[in-house]
């Protein structure tokens, strides 16, 4: 995991010497350097032109990342696995022959910026330590670097590889800042795959699996995270499976050595007297098998050496309990040791019996390599003998578990659902189990998975944006998504705690509009690497379609531990930031463990602002120079509660309300950014300026916009929006600006924006809202009856009825479902019960994809 985000914190600091990073925003454009294809206007023709962006994503990382891969080379991380992959991959689909004989010119290359101390840190070893390099240095290598001789950095790399036919970096350019240089990097498959097999044979188990910080010995803390290397060794060999690649020292190392996670289902629990996940399998597939013969010494005995080692912990214990307690007969009261002699026991209880839970995505990577580094042992010990008997036990109980998981999901979605950062971890091993688990129940299921977390994203995305409730983490929304984040906040950096579906989102619909250059960042192959060397994951064209073409009103609610609500048309897109959650893994109970371990806040579910997002042209050359809007401080937006008694895990709180193009809610927000809705913002000749008032008489809380007079959005479709911002009393808990709400409304070129003002105005007169309830009369002619409560205790804000219908409460809403009070036109994508049945549906296209789980043991997927 350090290597990992060391790679990626690498691109943050890449912005600085170029001075281009993004002002308000905070973006990284140093790190946008990826050139995609141009973006296509439907899902059947964005996975037409996937294989264009599959073969970039895998270049980038192996042969685009030569010197971070530098860095990991040889170490046991997740990291340096992922490099591995991508090598692999490409190895797999450009070398000549199989023998490696004949090696033709085919080079995978790809061109970037670097800055001086990475390429230090290569030639000298170590870490880069930004513009810490010698003076000796930028005065000889470095310059002679910038002057296109690159032999010095070519001979530090070409130490990675055996055989190489020529140097990595063929080609330099000089930039204007004379810390950056633009390095064109090639290599030939046959130095590639030495790469791959050097690194793996040096490659070494980094701690243990299972999650980092782990109770050790009640007062330590056990390592961990092993099992994300694994996940990613575990496609490396099965990559191997089908391009034979590896040589044996680094196919023994890699079997024998590094794929520790084999046998039965992990613990989901452990206790406060042990550290964590202690499982370590090791040995070719014989010796494992022998291991679990019942009268070997790994088998039988070690199993009944475990007994009496815990049998031992458990005696010590009571001996002690036993002492502690006579002490307390000897010098306190009858009720003090009553009192004592329980909490004793509990915690006795907590030393050797498992109590603290393994996190989910932790279980999904550890099981999915457990299943898969069986099949490779029953191959190799012969299928049906004794020797591969237990292990066959071993995958029926896998199997049960990991289809339980993925029925539950299914019904109600993950623990930590859109969870930064741990959803490319769970979405990864689903992709490992559809790529090469044997059991066709498996595959079907995890594929169903995948599936169904792609359709919520195509539906609560907008031009591949999307601002999403989330469990866990909530130091992400510090560091990554807040206005304020101290690192990067655009939705696309994906440097830290990325949103997975977003890099996907990139992979399969190739959406680049609101990229800064129309670039992809480097923090983005990561993301879909999984997805990129997938032969059997495919989203269907519809669905890819639905994240793409807006064209038809789309009204969703989404409902899971928090939930999820999305209004959209063609010009923009509505996504309520939904309400705080409660701890994912409870241990003594949410406010105890709170109260114990104050750091734990980090696990509360973490709700947004809801968001306003508009659109861009659709076509790059109606805009050719757009002007992007990927964060939360750039976009018009409802805050909500801010609660302040989490300030390092920050959250917003209560944003529910939402309804067809119309949102509710505490603490309005419209953007100050000179370009967008100011005056400066206008389009000088216009009939008017980009927001302006209502007509003559009109309240001063009213605001409207016509997007087709701002800048910003001339060239994308045109939306109506009204903005109604009352003043927040005196007395408020939560107010500390405004609340209102705002509507917006799909114009076209014929429709009257100053007649939309006017019916808007006099459908709603003087009157028609106060003391935080009122009922809105749309232009699109509903009366919307919306509270946006303000107590200490109060709930969400949230719309309360439609045309006089009373609108379900949200903890009774189906999963997935929209309202019959929608107006006409207007459709719900995703319907779902929470029976195990999800149905996903383009009325436009005429299809429909059907996850079928009710049957948890044979799920079924039909498109129609």
């Amino acid at each position: 995991m350090r290597a990992y985000l060391r790679y990626l914190l690498s691109l943050v600091a890449l912005g600085a010497p170029l001075g281009i990073v993004r002002g308000q925003a905070g973006a990284d454009l140093f790190s946008y350097q990826i050139q995609f294809p141009v973006p296509q206007l439907t899902g059947a023709r964005a996975l037409d032109s996937l294989s264009v962006r599959r073969d970039i994503v895998i270049a980038a990382m192996a042969c685009g990342s030569e010197l971070d891969f530098a860095h990991t080379f040889g170490e046991g991380g997740e990291n340096a696995s992922a490099f591995l992959i991508a090598k692999m991959a490409w190895v797999g689909a450009h070398r000549p022959s199989a023998t490696f004989q004949n090696v033709g010119p085919t080079r995978c290359t790809f061109s970037r910026n670097v800055v001086l101390c990475d390429v230090h840190a290569v030639m000298v070893g170590g870490d880069c330590e930004y513009n810490s390099a010698p003076v000796a240095f930028r005065g000889n290598e470095w310059k002679a670097l910038r002057g296109g001789d690159f032999s010095a950095l070519n001979a530090a790399l070409v130490k990675l590889s055996t055989g190489c036919s020529t140097g990595i970096v063929d080609a330099a350019t000089t930039s204007p800042d004379t810390n950056v240089v633009r390095l064109h990097f090639a290599i030939d498959a046959y130095c590639m795959a030495s790469q791959v097999n050097l690194s793996l044979a040096a490659m070494q188990v980094v701690e243990q699996m299972g999650t980092r910080g782990s109770p050790c010995q009640v007062f330590g803390k056990s390592g961990g995270d092993w099992d994300m290397t694994v996940r990613n060794l575990t496609r490396v060999a099965y990559l191997d499976e089908r391009f034979v690649i590896l040589g044996a020292p680094a196919k023994t190392n890699l079997h024998e050595q590094l794929l520790t996670a084999a046998g039965g289902p992990a613990e989901e629990h452990y206790p406060i007297g042990g550290c964590g996940n202690t499982e370590e399998s090791t040995g070719s597939s014989q010796e494992r098998a022998d291991e679990r013969g019942w009268f070997d010494r790994g088998g039988f005995w070690e199993s009944l050496g475990d007994f009496f080692k815990f049998l031992l912990k458990l005696l010590i214990v009571v001996a002690i309990l036993y002492f502690l307690i006579w002490l307390a007969v000897q010098f306190a009261a009858g009720v003090v040791v009553a009192f004592f002699s329980v909490v004793l026991v509990a915690g006795a209880a907590a030393l050797v019996f498992p109590v603290i839970p393994e996190t989910e995505n932790h279980l999904m990577m550890i099981n999915t390599s457990k299943y898969l580094k069986n099949q490779f042992i029953i191959r190799d010990v012969g299928p049906g003998t004794d020797a591969a008997q237990p292990f066959e036990g071993d995958q029926q109980e896998l199997k049960a578990w990991m289809l339980a998981k993925m029925h539950t999901v299914i019904e109600g979605d993950f623990i930590e659902y859109n969870s930064r950062p741990y959803n490319r971890l769970t979405i990864s091993a689903l992709f490992n189990i559809v790529d090469f688990a044997a059991d066709s129940d498996l595959v079907r299921g995890a594929h169903m998975m995948i599936d169904y977390q792609f359709a919520k994203f195509a539906i609560g995305s907008k031009d591949g944006r999307r601002f999403v409730p989330y469990r866990r983490t909530r130091e992400s929304m510090k560091k990554f998504i807040d206005v304020s984040a101290t690192a990067t906040n655009g939705v696309f950096d994906l440097v830290g705690a990325g949103d997975q579906q977003i890099g996907l989102g990139l992979l399969y619909t190739g959406q680049t509009q609101q990229l800064p250059g129309g670039l992809v960042p480097f923090g983005a192959p990561m993301h879909a690497l999984y997805a990129a060397t997938s032969e059997h994951y495919l989203p269907d064209p519809f669905v890819v379609d639905l994240a793409i073409d807006k064209s038809e009103p789309v009204f969703q609610r989404i409902m899971h531990h928090t939930l999820e609500i999305y209004s959209s048309g063609p010009g923009f897109l509505i996504t309520a930031g939904g309400s705080e959650t409660g701890l994912a893994y409870p241990l003594l109970g949410e406010t105890i463990d709170l109260a114990l371990k104050p750091d734990r806040q980090d696990d509360l579910g973490v709700a947004l602002p809801t968001t306003l997002m508009l659109g861009i042209a659709p076509d790059p050359a109606l805009s050719p120079s757009p002007q992007v809007r990927t964060t939360l401080a750039e976009l018009i937006r409802v805050d909500g509660v801010r609660p302040i008694n989490h300030p390092d895990y920050p959250s917003y709180n209560r944003n529910e309300c939402v309804w067809v193009g119309f949102a509710c809610g505490l603490n309005l927000v419209v953007p100050s950014l000179a370009s967008d809705f100011s005056s400066q913002g206008s389009i000088p000749g216009a009939p008017g300026p980009c927001m302006s008032k209502g007509p003559p008489g009109s309240a001063a809380e009213w605001d409207f916009i016509d997007t087709l007079r701002c800048k910003a959005y001339r060239k994308a479709p045109r939306v109506f929006i009204a903005i109604y911002r009352h003043n927040c009393p005196q007395t408020s808990y939560h107010c500390q600006g405004n609340y209102g709400f705002f509507e917006a409304f799909d114009a076209t070129l014929y429709h009257s924006f100053d007649a939309f003002k006017k019916k808007v105005i006099a459908d709603n007169p003087p009157g028609f809202i106060s003391n935080f309830h009122g009922t809105y009369h749309s232009y699109r002619g509903q009366a919307i009856e919306f509270a946006t409560p303000d107590g200490e205790n109060d709930a969400a804000s949230t719309v309360v009825a439609v045309d006089g219908v009373t609108q379900q409460a949200p903890g009774t809403w189906d999963r997935a479902t929209g309202s019959p009070q929608v107006p006409k036109g207007v459709v719900t994508p995703i319907h779902s019960d929470g029976n195990g049945l999800v149905t996903i549906r383009s009325n436009r296209l005429g299809k429909t994809l059907l996850l079928d789980f009710k049957d948890a043991n044979h799920p079924k997927r039909v498109v129609y």
